[in-house]
């Protein structure tokens, strides 16, 4: 009798069989995979923010009084001294002042912040300039956030789309602020508690070249006060992260996130005026400093319109990379405690911006 000859290879049920059952291994590994790429991802993110400290630290370092960078600097020019949206002046920010620390020296000379300020330029006045503004590096890129956009097409210097940065400076535990007098923002609403409290401020320069409202110095301000290891320096700040209704107003529009600049700020700052009593009028600067800085009256990856605007906020799950004064960088939560952006320093998150507020941090972060 003729034997039948043996069949080789999987019926069809049994292909289905492997096939389902490497499914379920794929969809079992991918979470584990997301997860070492995200955990890769937040560790170039905290080393960006270690070398910009360490280019802080430096800056602090070559300056004879120990100042810190501004956040921004205003440098006065007469013109027609507008306060409208459209007639506001911009300002240098922290960022340019330390790319010589960061190996960016013929970056720096092409913006000359020393000799001249962002307001003089135009877009098609100086191309050499507006491809300075436009320079992205790096260091100054979350690669969790990955913007839409390699420009920062909602926080514009004069007609030009400055490069993006996702790091910012601490400014205050409240709402964003440019010197410690009230009312600096145009707001008469402001109270006592409302002030520059971080880390960085703003600063203006007169035409005689004098500064005013200097920013911090890092011994008699931070070391020799709440000390650097109980102070932020800098965090995060995502291009968006939030929903808005198209039929949104043009007003809470603006207030998306879109992330920082890394040169300039679009915001008047502190506008110089010889003729008020005191010389000073003119403020806007909850817009320019938020350019380029956080601030705490909104919690960590705040939904709110306006907060998320001014606020730290990351890709990274459940809260921030934030450097601090001392050098570390350290991972705060998005559950740290927070009662609230307005008056005292009655939180732990607000303990850790303010500088200067004389209190031990007693809760976890």
């Amino acid at each position: 009798m003729k034997l039948s000859p043996i069949r080789k290879g999987f019926t069809l049920v049994e292909l289905l069989v492997v096939i389902a059952i490497i499914g379920i291994l794929i969809g079992m590994l991918l979470p584990a995979v997301q997860q070492v790429r995200e955990a890769a991802r937040r560790t170039q993110c905290a080393n960006n923010i270690k070398n910009i400290t360490l280019a802080i630290h430096n800056y602090i370092g070559d300056d004879t009084k120990g100042w810190l960078p501004p956040g921004a600097r205003n440098d006065y020019v007469d013109a027609a001294g507008a306060t409208d949206e459209a007639s506001w002046k911009t300002c240098w920010s922290w960022g340019t002042f330390i790319l010589p620390k960061l190996e960016q020296q013929n970056l720096y000379d092409v913006l000359a912040p020393r000799d001249r300020s962002p307001q003089q330029f135009k877009n098609a006045d100086n191309p050499a300039f507006t491809a300075a503004m436009q320079t992205q590096l790096p260091v100054f890129l979350c690669p969790s956030d990955n913007a839409p956009t390699p420009f920062n097409d909602r926080r514009v210097i004069n007609g030009t789309q400055p490069a993006i940065s996702n790091y910012v400076g601490s400014n205050s535990h409240a709402r964003p602020m440019w010197r410690t007098a009230n009312g600096v923002d145009g707001d008469s609403n402001l109270n006592a508690g409302e002030k520059f409290t971080g880390a960085f401020g703003g600063v203006t320069r007169l035409p005689n070249g004098t500064v005013r409202h200097a920013p911090r110095r890092f011994e008699a301000n931070i070391i020799n006060q709440d000390g650097s290891s109980n102070t932020m320096l800098i965090s995060e700040r995502t291009y968006d992260n939030g929903y808005l209704n198209p039929n949104t107003g043009n007003g809470i529009k603006n207030a998306k996130p879109s992330a920082a600049n890394i040169y300039a700020t679009r915001g008047l700052g502190f506008d110089y005026d010889p003729a008020a009593s005191p010389p000073a009028s003119g403020a806007q600067a909850w817009r320019g400093i938020s350019d380029v800085c956080f601030t705490g009256n909104a919690p960590i990856n705040d939904s709110n319109y306006w907060g998320k605007s001014r606020a730290a906020s990351s890709r990274h799950p459940a809260g921030v990379n934030s450097g601090f004064c001392d050098g570390s960088v350290r991972f705060i939560k998005e559950t740290i405690e927070w009662n609230g952006g307005f008056g005292q320093v009655n939180s732990v998150y607000a303990q850790l911006i303010a500088v200067d507020d004389n209190q031990v941090i007693t809760g976890e972060y």
